[in-house]
């Protein structure tokens, strides 16, 4: 789903990707992810633009709508969700190089409780 031709197509992406119904994902993301199929996809579009905000002078509603977001207030909405600040608070913050990139203070997904690899057996 993090590839860019996936999260913005959104939940059918998940769909055929995983080759099971939606109920059946739905509980193996609640499960494993402790949040909904579209909370992850939100999120991995929030991830990607944040990238874009904080490395591109690319407006935000051409982010919103590049990443998968058809309502730029849906996208405001999810974004602070996910940061904590809304996208132009997010671009105005101080920027750091691409080379200090890892010793960026900006907040970034919890994935602590994500497993490595999602038991096989779980999705039969």
């Amino acid at each position: 789903m993090h590839k860019k031709e996936n999260f913005v197509v959104g939940l059918d992406a998940m769909y055929r990707l995983s080759d099971k119904c939606p109920e059946h994902l739905s509980r193996m993301c609640k499960k494993y992810l402790n949040k909904t199929p579209t909370q992850f996809i939100n999120e991995i579009r929030c991830e990607y633009a944040a990238n874009l905000i904080a490395f591109s002078e690319t407006k935000i509603i051409d982010i919103s709508y590049d990443v998968g977001f058809g309502n730029l207030s849906h996208f405001y909405h999810c974004f602070q969700a996910v940061y904590g600040v809304a996208p132009n608070a997010f671009r105005k913050s101080p920027k750091i190089d691409q080379e200090n990139l890892d010793a960026m203070q900006l907040p970034t997904l919890d994935t602590s409780n994500i497993n490595k690899a999602i038991p096989l057996k779980d999705f039969y």
